[in-house]
Order: structure tokens, then sequence, then C-alpha cells
């Protein structure tokens, strides 16, 4: 596989991605990642390999290929950012070898948290209406580790959404998800965990402040004429 890959062998290489041995589909993105690091491997040949395999029934296979996107990404390889935002759209699950489900839209959302780019953002804002409920709360969580204010009124909007995740049972819920934007927007201005302010709960009165100093840098009694502010106070005082 070294060799083929060595020669940039594209037909060899999509024999060892259409393999029915996991193990050797394995081996193949293995092969390629190292490929990849050392420049040793087409790009556009790779991307499309992996955004093939990224999409596989087998669990490793697919971390595997997760793996060498975010290798890229947290190298600053913006190359890994295209075949990421298209995963990262795609509603497409099954059953792991394992009986875990397995959604390779959720590995996407979570690696493009290591891009402070614009089209990551536009990505992750779109994601937060993804289908299924772990990609949309883990948009939350990248859109955060990102920390770009461009999240800011998208994640409100889902804020009032009631519909977001109303229905699970499980994690994450609905409050899941409130806590998370409103711990977001805390950590926006600087508090972390344990902070004296950190909020610890989705009190709405809460989150009128939070937003007023994100966007403005003032207290919310303090913001009279900004209408998002104005909007989100009113709001407040009819959830309390």
């Amino acid at each position: 596989m070294e060799k083929h890959v060595r020669d940039n062998n594209t037909s060899a290489l999509r024999e060892g991605i259409e393999d029915s041995d996991s193990h050797v589909r394995y081996q193949t993105v293995r092969a390629i990642h190292r490929a990849l690091l050392d420049e040793r491997l087409d790009y556009d040949i790779a991307a499309n390999l992996l955004i093939k395999l990224i999409r596989d029934e087998d669990s490793d296979v697919i971390y595997a290929c997760y793996d060498c996107l975010s290798h890229l990404a947290y190298l600053g390889d913006e190359r890994a950012l295209e075949p990421l935002i298209k995963v990262s759209e795609e509603d497409v699950r099954f059953q792991g070898p394992r009986q875990q489900v397995i959604m390779p839209a959720w590995y996407a959302v979570r690696a493009l948290s290591l891009f402070n780019d614009i089209r990551s953002i536009q990505a992750l804002i779109k994601a937060l209406r993804h289908r299924d409920p772990l990609v949309a709360f883990d948009a939350i969580l990248s859109l955060g580790k990102i920390g770009d204010r461009r999240g800011i009124k998208p994640l409100i909007e889902i804020y009032w959404d009631d519909g977001f995740m109303q229905q699970r049972d499980l994690y994450p819920t609905q409050e899941d998800a409130r806590l998370a934007i409103v711990a977001w927007l805390a950590s926006i201005i600087g508090l972390k965990p344990g902070d004296e302010g950190f909020p610890t709960s989705t009190n709405p009165n809460s989150l009128a402040g939070l937003v007023c100093i994100c966007e403005h840098g003032r207290q919310e009694h303090e913001c009279h004429s900004c209408e998002v502010c104005s909007d989100i106070i009113l709001r407040c005082s009819q959830m309390a």
C-alpha cells in the first residue's frame, strides 16, 4: 500500500478503500495519512478517497479518516476544511459492528472546531439545524471552541427555539443545549467554569446581560436603544 501511495496510484488506492476487508480499508487510510503529512500524495486524490471512506460502515475506518483530517486541521492545513464541510452537511447514519450508531457528520462537526475560518463558522451555523440532535449539539460546542462573535445571533435563535431537541429524554436535551449556549456566551466575556458569575443554569434572566456584554460591552440595564437586547429582555421577562 505504501508503494501505491508513493506512486500516486489512484486505481490501487481505490481498490484498497473498496476492499471487503475493513482492515485493508483501515490500513489504506493510515497510509494516506502518513503520505499526506510527508507530502508524498496529491491532496486532491487523498481528499476524494477520505470523503468516500468517512462514510464507511466500519467505525475504525471512519475514525481513521476523522483522525487524518483532524490532524491536518490541528496543523493548520486548510486542505482538510472543504472535505469536512461536505461531510458535515450529510445525514447518513448506520449501525457499526459493535451495535453503535455511526454518524460521519458528527465527526466532521467536531473537527471543524479546529478552524477559525468563515467557511467553518458558516458550516457550523448550518449544522445547528442538522436533523441529528448530536450533530446539532456538537455544532454548538464547536462554535464555542472557535469563539467567534458571528455565532452569537444564530445561537440565540436556537436558545429561543422551543422545538430544538424538545422531544429528547436522553443527552443532549434542550436544557443541555441552552446551558451550553449560555456557557459559551460567558466564555466570550472571559468567564470560565468555576469563576464567580459563571452561569450554572439556563435562567433566562442571565441571558440578556451576557448578550449585551458580548455585543456592546455593557450591562443590559445600560443598553436602552439596542433592538436585539430589548427583544431579549422582553423574552426573558415572559419566560421568567
